[in-house]
């Protein structure tokens, strides 16, 4: 062999233990919620120069990045079988992931290894995507959409019920109150107490109105 090709050889075998980046789909998501990490599955099998395949494993204890900073997070339902990208640490992370964030010494001299993955969410083929807005801001769920519109207006799309909260009441049920009270006030005629001439309107905006409620 010669040492161009025992050099390209050595500098193949090397860059095959090198992982920067992937996509992977989640296969556990227990603990997700109590210690922010999942269970992944690389979906990139790796051919290797001989011509042979073989499937990437399964990788545990990946914490994940949502978006967050200064104690505010948003945060997404992780589910099984949902993408994520996968990025792999220059350095081992072990030490760092069990503890508050400080800086820590490396346990071993590894890089960019398989066990170093973090996930990041939002991942999507052509064809399986979430049909983003290229205009407005949208967070989506299910059925329920905000949308922060591109003039400045902020829309609710709902097919069921929602609430308002303070720390001591909601504010359909506060609306719902007052129009009935005002439903139900009477006035002094000629001929007594009488009830508004428009009760009949005020009730069927009574009814439309409780429909937002829980």
């Amino acid at each position: 062999m010669s040492l161009k090709a025992f050099m390209k050889s050595h500098l193949d075998s090397l860059q095959s233990q090198i992982f920067t980046g992937l996509p992977a789909i989640v296969t556990d998501n227990s603990e997700y919620e109590s210690k922010n990490i999942i269970s992944v599955r690389p979906t990139i099998d790796m051919q290797h120069s001989d011509g042979q395949v073989s499937e990437c494993p399964e990788i545990f204890n990946v914490p994940v990045i949502n978006p967050s900073a200064g104690g505010g997070l948003l945060s997404f339902p992780i589910q099984i079988g949902d993408t994520v990208w996968l990025e792999f640490s220059l350095r081992n992370i072990e030490e760092w992931l069990e503890g508050d964030g400080s800086s820590v010494t490396e346990p071993t001299q590894r890089m960019h290894d398989m066990s170093d993955a973090v996930a990041i969410v939002g991942l999507y083929t052509k064809n399986s995507h979430l049909q983003p807005d290229k205009k407005d801001v949208v967070l989506k769920f299910k059925d329920n959409k905000l949308v922060l519109k591109e003039d400045g207006n902020v829309e609710i799309h709902s097919k069921s019920k929602y609430s308002v909260y303070n720390d001591q009441e909601e504010l359909i049920s506060l609306l719902s109150d007052i129009v009935d009270t005002i439903g139900n006030t009477t006035v002094s005629t000629f001929y007594g107490l009488s009830p508004l001439n428009s009760k009949a309107q005020i009730l069927e905006l009574k009814s439309r109105l409780d429909s937002f409620r829980q």
